[in-house]
């Protein structure tokens, strides 16, 4: 664990490097929560699918994958994911706690299932954006 401190200083930039995105997870959600709640969902999609279908495709499949197989990687992904996504998102919107909890699990899910649907069960086709 100390050698994983040593290259990575928190989760954030262990998963960031292990799915190859280049931008800080807060530079990729400052742009999805500026414009309000309007239309949110259609931006949150996009980003994903732009993420997802871009150069860097084959890393974010492959740790699907690997979280698919393996449930100790599965729970740290959707840890990350609700946490520093997914939450970010959310907290960053006029709703109370609860509301905001209940949003999360429900784009969680849709986003999850879009995910595994579009990369496992069909074999990740392109998409144009």
């Amino acid at each position: 664990m100390a050698v994983i401190h040593h290259y990575f200083r928190s989760k954030e930039e262990l998963f960031l490097a292990t799915m190859q995105i280049p931008l800080p997870i807060h530079e990729l959600v400052a742009p999805l929560t500026a414009a309000g709640t309007d239309g949110l969902g259609e931006r949150l999609v996009r980003m994903m699918l732009a993420i997802w279908e871009g150069d860097l495709q084959a890393s974010p499949v492959a740790s699907l994958r690997t979280a698919v197989a393996e449930p100790a990687t599965s729970r740290s992904m959707q840890e990350f994911l609700t946490t520093e996504v997914f939450g970010q998102v959310l907290h960053a919107l006029p709703y109370p706690e609860a509301e905001a909890n209940r949003r999360l699990g429900f784009v969680a899910f849709q986003l999850g299932e879009l995910m595994m649907g579009r990369y496992i069960l069909t074999g990740y086709p392109s998409l144009s954006l």
